[in-house]
């Protein structure tokens, strides 16, 4: 019998950067203390490089073929958090860092994991991609002017990239819960 799984791409963060990130949140959190904003939790951060949605299992293999195939050639490079940002539309709002440095190598990445995945049959993303950690969500717009909210900070932590993970959510009363599929370490 097959059954259905919610999936996604990501790389992982380092010990460093999650805990340089939640200095950043706590700010926010200290200088907006009734936003409203559902914080994501330290422990599910990631930087996500495709989404996949409702798989079966019949994709796994080509998913996993896909992902070794998209970092063919590929050597471990490093990424950095800057600036925050939004995402924002009219019922629903992401407060989030972006990727700075390592930027253009992470787009790449993805950009080969998408023809990947096209070519095993997956939609084709229309979206352009911008590499973020999601730091808070919200059921409505997040209004601009919260980020002037946050001060300078110190300068985030290199972040060793030199795998790729493809996990599995799951969605139920307390959020969202993420278990390891597959990792490709290149």
């Amino acid at each position: 019998m097959l059954f259905c799984m919610r999936l996604f791409i990501a790389v992982d963060l380092s010990d460093a950067a999650r805990a340089w990130a939640l200095e950043r949140r706590n700010e926010f959190q200290a200088r907006w203390p009734e936003s409203g904003l559902r914080w994501t939790s330290m422990e599910q951060w990631h930087v996500t490089l495709q989404f996949l949605g409702d798989c079966s299992e019949r994709q796994l293999l080509p998913i996993q073929a896909a992902m070794k195939h998209a970092v063919a050639g590929v050597t471990p490079f490093s990424i950095t958090f800057g600036k925050p940002g939004l995402f924002s539309g009219p019922r629903m709002g992401v407060l989030w860092l972006g990727v700075e440095s390592g930027s253009e190598t992470l787009t790449e990445l993805v950009s080969s994991l998408r023809e990947s995945l096209q070519a095993a049959g997956f939609k084709k993303e229309k979206q352009p991609y911008r590499g973020h950690l999601t730091l808070a969500r919200s059921r409505t717009k997040i209004p601009s002017h919260v980020l002037r909210l946050l001060p300078p900070s110190s300068p985030c932590p290199e972040i060793p990239i030199s795998s790729m993970t493809l996990y599995r959510s799951t969605l139920d009363s307390t959020g969202a819960r993420y278990d390891v599929v597959y990792r490709l370490c290149f």
